[in-house]
């Protein structure tokens, strides 16, 4: 994967829109603590208009006041609800340790070689299981055959899950959100290895269109 870092501040939107149009799809960063900024709405309208699939990183989790939940309610008042959480962050004060991985219904803390499987906190069972709900549902609504297979009762499998939120986030329907915290480098590896598995590689992109 190639990255262009393109300045989120509004006064720099010129600089942003030469990257975007260069960029087969696009990040973006929200503060955890500050919510969605003007820029991050601006983006978002550019990545609409140009059919740019998208993912958000709920950045700065260590920040005091930072709070995933009302970060994505913000989101998912002004993106709609294509807005798919795919991770809740763990939180131990203000460190991240871990995330729940809403796709594996299953939770990790970091760790320096790998992360580490544990299990679920009591107290976001409950979150993971209707974020869980909402992401098969959204999944399954970006396929006719996953769809009628969802509504006829039958559960769907990881497969179909990953098929559906690629297929979804290929076509704008999904935008899947990630936690993280660069500065303390907390789910910097998961969200590199996420973008590779659910982003659309650039062969699967239409052609740019140039004009005279």
């Amino acid at each position: 994967m190639n990255f262009i870092d393109a300045p989120g501040f509004f006064d720099f939107v010129g600089e942003t829109t030469q990257a975007y149009y260069l960029a087969d799809s696009a990040l973006i960063v929200v503060n955890g603590f500050s919510g969605v900024g003007v820029g991050a709405e601006k983006a978002y309208e550019f990545c609409k208009n140009a059919g740019k699939p998208m993912a958000v990183l709920v950045n700065q989790m260590d920040r005091e006041h930072a709070d995933y939940d009302k970060v994505v309610g913000e989101l998912r008042q002004k993106f709609g609800a294509a807005v798919t959480p795919l991770q809740i962050p763990l939180l131990k004060g203000q460190n991240v340790v871990g995330y729940i991985d809403i796709v594996e219904n299953a939770a990790y803390e970091y760790a320096e070689k790998a992360a580490k499987a544990v299990a679920i906190p009591e107290d976001l069972q409950l979150e993971a299981e209707e974020l869980r709900e909402g992401l098969i549902e959204n999944a399954a609504s970006s396929d006719e055959a996953l769809m009628e297979k969802f509504f006829g009762g039958e559960p769907l499998d990881k497969e179909d899950i990953l098929a559906g939120l690629r297929t979804g986030i290929l076509h704008g329907d999904i935008i899947p959100v990630f936690a993280a915290s660069a500065l303390q480098n907390a789910g910097v590896k998961e969200l590199m290895d996420a973008l590779a598995v659910y982003l659309p590689a650039a062969a699967e992109m239409p052609p740019a269109q140039g004009e005279k």
